[in-house]
């Protein structure tokens, strides 16, 4: 399957796991996002973090977390895009969510943590999802899920697999996985699940990042970039410009397939030859979908 040619807008969306504590890796997450051009950043176990930051080019809306195990979920975005509103989780829930909406643009970006010790997907996630879907909404809700199935590629399985399973046959969207582990073990330090992923509207594509990421995050967890189309765009602003060695700057407000290709091919093509060539450049934009 190629990928499908479009006349709507791509826009970039980086997720990420950051440990229980966002505050001491705030420099590492906004680099990574302007190494990818990223318009949101969807962050999870933020630990405490207030519900509304200024990031030099970036504005961060946050959710708290339960208690002092962990958790707490977040989005990043460009400061020039300011949500028209805002809905979070109910902070006595053991699934933490939170969704901002952007109207004129007809889309909306969910950021998610389902801890291990979950017992449920909220059914007023749940139903906030369906009531967006039905109104024409294009989405992509990504996060550290702790959930496990075959679906995506994962080894393992688990309750929280099966409720995933169940939530997208629900609303009849494709999980977003390039099917690459995305934990590290921290008693192995091996590579052990599938635990990073969205879900959301078509057409869409999903890549996770190098194993390098996740040491310079000093995280577990191995961020994930979405592509999304939308039928409006956004004015995103220029990106701000990197200090990091390591990071690419693209001076573009949108996203720029031709360049993440070749991106893509110039970073990541010692990965895809280590995959056996089950991953190439052109699986990377192909969807999984139930």
């Amino acid at each position: 399957m190629e990928w499908a040619k479009s006349s709507k807008t791509s826009m970039s969306v980086l997720q990420t796991n950051v440990d229980k504590g966002l505050r001491t890796r705030l420099k590492e997450v906004l680099s990574t996002a302007v190494a990818f051009d990223a318009l949101w950043v969807c962050v999870s176990e933020t630990g405490t973090m207030p519900e509304y930051l200024e990031l030099d080019s970036y504005i961060w809306y946050g959710h708290m977390r339960r208690n002092k195990f962990g958790g707490g979920v977040g989005i990043m975005m460009r400061a020039s895009m300011v949500p028209d509103v805002i809905y979070r989780g109910d902070p006595e829930e053991d699934f933490e969510w939170m969704i901002v909406i952007h109207e004129a643009q007809k889309v909306f970006i969910g950021s998610v943590y389902y801890p291990p010790q979950g017992s449920s997907i909220s059914k007023r996630f749940i139903d906030k999802v369906q009531e967006l879907q039905s109104q024409g909404f294009d989405f992509i809700i990504a996060g550290d899920w702790n959930a496990r199935s075959e679906t995506w590629n994962d080894s393992g399985s688990n309750k929280h697999g099966d409720h995933v399973e169940m939530l997208v046959e629900l609303l009849d969207v494709p999980v977003l996985s390039d099917g690459m582990p995305t934990h590290i073990s921290k008693v192995t330090k091996k590579l052990d699940g599938v635990l990073d992923f969205g879900i959301g509207s078509k057409p869409f594509a999903a890549m996770r990042l190098d194993e390098d990421y996740a040491a310079r995050l000093r995280s577990d967890h191995i961020p994930v970039v979405f592509q999304l189309e939308c039928s409006q765009g956004f004015d995103g602003g220029t990106p701000p410009m990197s200090t990091n060695d390591h990071t690419v700057c693209w001076n573009a407000s949108s996203f720029d397939m031709a360049m993440w290709m070749m991106a893509v091919e110039e970073k990541f093509t010692p990965w895809m030859q280590r995959c056996s060539g089950v991953y190439d450049i052109n699986v990377i934009w192909k969807g999984r979908r139930l």
